[in-house]
């Protein structure tokens, strides 16, 4: 870095999937980019950079700087479209969907359609609705409903629905209790 070099735009990120929401005010887990896209990228855009492992990887900007100080950084590669977005929400939605409709399944309720054998995505697995477990498979099993049940009030779900998994996170920690 020279005298007179010229001081660039760089940006912290941090590596979010394109339909996940950005990081709560959380700085410590963020890696910095050079940027020379026009304009300057600003805090909350999707942008895509090389990871670690060099392939592209969606990133979400949570703090811009100009500095001189870019030595070693590497570069921002692109923008993420309005189009990439939009397709990635979508398939998010359809995803969830889907994993709620397997929930339904597994939880008693009726569910019209055909069901893929395992959940969409990084989804989880769906725990067993019923039976015996052991105490450490009881508590995984009702955190697993517990997480759908409040992942469905969140998303605005059925009343039965919602019902119907606090029942089986409840069931499981009853389990749990007794053993």
């Amino acid at each position: 870095m020279g005298l007179f070099s010229k001081k660039q735009t760089v940006v912290s990120v941090a590596f979010r999937e394109l339909s996940e929401p950005p990081p709560k005010n959380e700085l410590r887990s963020t890696y910095r980019y050079v940027s020379t896209l026009t304009p300057a990228p600003v805090v909350g855009d999707r942008l895509m950079v090389r990871g670690s492992d060099g392939k592209l990887a969606p990133v979400i900007v949570v703090a811009v700087e100009v500095t001189k100080a870019t030595d070693g950084l590497a570069p921002v590669e692109r923008a993420v479209t309005a189009e990439e977005l939009d397709q990635a929400t979508q398939k998010a939605a359809k995803d969830l969907d889907t994993w709620f409709r397997m929930a339904r399944r597994s939880a008693g309720l009726s569910v019209s359609g055909r069901l893929p054998g395992k959940p969409p995505g990084d989804l989880p697995e769906i725990p067993p609705a019923d039976g015996e477990a052991s105490r450490e498979d009881a508590d995984a099993w009702g955190r697993g409903w517990y997480r759908i049940w409040k992942l469905a009030e969140e998303h605005g779900r059925g009343a039965e629905e919602i019902a119907a998994f606090k029942s089986k996170a409840y069931r499981w920690f009853a389990v749990r209790d007794r053993s």
